[in-house]
This record gives structure tokens, sequence and C-alpha cells, in this order.
């Protein structure tokens, strides 16, 4: 399950003269359900992340809307999000094809001004395409934008009006170069009061329910279940598991596998040692089955 360390936020503006500015991008309940399958070697609909409009909060006298720990700001069709004092602009509704748009991105495979993995990079996108799907009552625009930033020619930035990216909530593979044990994630579906929205590649694989996991035995249903904390990290973590006896494998964002150890149900595991930046830990069974989850070292 991927978790968000960074704070993004909603701000909504009224705008009578504005049809969409009377249009609330993620009202409160409003959920996505993303794909998050790590390994290529993973059934494809193992794993999922869902997050929520819960709630709204004042901060420094100004009310954000919270999206589970991700903020965020709507200001007429344009959508941003909070990060290190700054506003970025993740999506615009009212573009118009051939326009280029600089987007904001925040992505894992950059460093930030401390020198810690993570942090925001400014891409020019050209929208190439707009095209119009009808979800229920609604006809909504989906806008493809081409990377024309020489930091990754080979990325395309896909949106729905109203909803958001088809790929990720947030766009933290910008720049990645990831070995072919990793697939990308992807937009399962997307609800609030009014749209109810399963994607076109998610609706291609089957009738899947949107909270739909795939293990395909038994045994794959007894993949261990650990939990790691605290996370982000900086000195030490803690394994906890219900098992007595398991191998924690960690392994860099390159697919390097740093180091192997037993560990017996709550385990101390230094990482010190490791430089900031993202890792993935690998809990083994002792019949070979294996659950990730990602680690953040500061």
């Amino acid at each position: 399950m991927k978790t968000y360390n960074i704070s993004l936020l909603i701000f909504f503006t009224s705008l009578t003269v504005n049809l969409f500015a009377q249009q609330e991008w993620a009202p409160i309940g409003a959920k996505w359900h993303y794909n998050s399958t790590l390994k290529a070697s993973d059934p494809l609909l193992r794993f999922y992340d869902v997050l929520e409009a819960t709630h709204d909060s004042v901060i420094n006298g100004t009310t954000y809307r919270m999206v589970d720990t991700i903020p965020m700001l709507q200001q007429g069709y344009k959508v941003y999000y909070y990060y290190q004092g700054n506003n970025h602009l993740l999506y615009d509704f009212n573009a118009q094809l051939h326009d280029t748009i600089t987007f904001e991105l925040y992505t894992f495979c950059t460093l930030d001004s401390s020198g810690n993995q993570g942090g925001i990079v400014s891409l020019d996108f050209k929208v190439s395409n707009i095209e119009h799907v009808v979800i229920g009552n609604d006809t909504l625009q989906k806008f493809t934008c081409a990377c024309i930033s020489s930091f990754d020619l080979s990325y395309t930035y896909e949106y729905i009006e109203n909803i958001g990216s088809i790929n990720q909530f947030f766009e933290d593979d910008a720049g990645c170069v990831y070995p072919g044990i990793y697939v990308s994630e992807f937009l399962r579906c997307y609800e609030d009061d009014s749209i109810n929205y399963k994607s076109d590649y998610f609706t291609s694989l089957g009738n899947y329910a949107c909270n739909y996991g795939e293990p395909t035995t038994v045994e794959e249903i007894e993949a261990p279940e650990f939990a790691v904390y605290p996370n982000p990290a900086e000195d030490a973590i803690t394994i906890e598991t219900s098992k007595n006896l398991q191998e924690v494998t960690v392994i860099a964002i390159t697919g390097e596998v740093l180091s192997k150890q037993e560990i017996r149900g709550t385990t101390a595991f230094d990482v010190s040692s490791y430089p900031s930046g993202i890792y993935f830990l690998q809990l083994t069974n002792s019949s070979g089955k294996a659950s990730i989850q990602k680690l953040i070292v500061k």
C-alpha cells in the first residue's frame, strides 16, 4: 500500500460566472481506487490503494480539502497541490488542443533541495488529444498530454475532468526508469455522489469490483502480512509479523537486493546506513510466498 508523506491541499473558490467553479472537485466522500501492483510477478489485480476526500482543514486561516493524507487547491478549472510553501499545478480542466502547459509533478525519481529522494519537477507538456467520455449522465473531457521536456520525453500524462489522473492520483513516477520486475499503477475506479466510473483498462480485464484482490491459490492467500513503523524512518524500523520465522529482504528502487535477514515476530531493523530514498521490504515465509511494502528512509 502506498503512503504519501507530503502535504497537498485543496481550496475551493466560488465563481458564479463560471459553471465549473460551481462543481466541487473531490467532494467529501469521493473515492479513488488505484491498482498498486509492485512486481510483474504478482497477480495484476492483487493490490490496490484507496484514497478518500474526508474533511476540510483550516490552516493559517485557509480552508483546505483533505484527500486521505494528500492535500489540494481548486481555482476555477485548475487544481493545485501545496508543497513546501508553494502551489503546484496538477490539473487544468480547461486546456485546449495543442496548448503547452507546465505541470509541476512530485516524483520519487529526483532529489529535493535537501538532497533527499523525492521532489518537484516542472515538466512542459503539449496537449496532444482531447476526447469526450460519457459517464452516467455526464460528458467529461479526457486530456492526453505528451511530455516535451528532456527530463522524460517518453512520459504521457492523462487525466479526466472532475476525476483526475488515470495512472496515479499523484504522478510520482515521472522520470522513473524501473527494471522490468515492476508494473505501472493505474486507476481502477472513481466514485462520488454524481459520478461512478470504472476506467477502460480496468473494465477490459473483466467485470471486477473496485476492491477486488486477486489471490490465485490458497498459498497466495496465506502470503505473510507485516507492519513496518515508523515509515518514513531515519535510524531504525520495527517489523511486526504474526509468524515466528520470516526472511526480510531490502530492495533498492533499482531492483538491487541490498540485504537479507531472518526475523522472528517483532524485530528491530537498522536502516541508518541506507542513504535517503525509497526502498522495498519483501517479507517471505517458509512456503516461499512474499509480501512487499514500500519504505522511505529520510
